[in-house]
């Protein structure tokens, strides 16, 4: 997966964006509903769509941020992202991301 971090001067918001892939032309209710399970269950990671991207991101403010959190939370981000793509491709119909 493809991950951008951006920084929000005026607010401190850090967000780091991983798209994982696309949503699938047909029955995307049980995609949907696996998301939403996750999202309740993921500390600091939300899933997200933005237009037909299937969007994992992880939001910290910088003044909670030092090299050990920064270092722990990003590695949490890369691993569900390379985890929750393929769930999404194989088992829920997903379409990869074209590059």
């Amino acid at each position: 997966a493809k991950i951008s971090i951006t920084y929000h001067d005026k607010s401190g918001l850090i967000s780091a964006d991983a798209v994982l892939c696309q949503l699938p032309k047909e029955n995307i209710k049980p995609l949907y509903e696996y998301l939403l399970r996750q999202n309740y269950s993921n500390e600091a990671l939300a899933f997200s769509v933005h237009e037909q991207d299937i969007v994992l991101s992880l939001l910290i403010y910088d003044r909670y941020l030092n090299e050990e959190t920064g270092r722990a939370m990003l590695r949490r981000l890369f691993d569900k992202a390379d985890e929750t793509d393929n769930i999404l491709v194989e088992q829920y119909g997903a379409v990869w991301k074209e590059n």
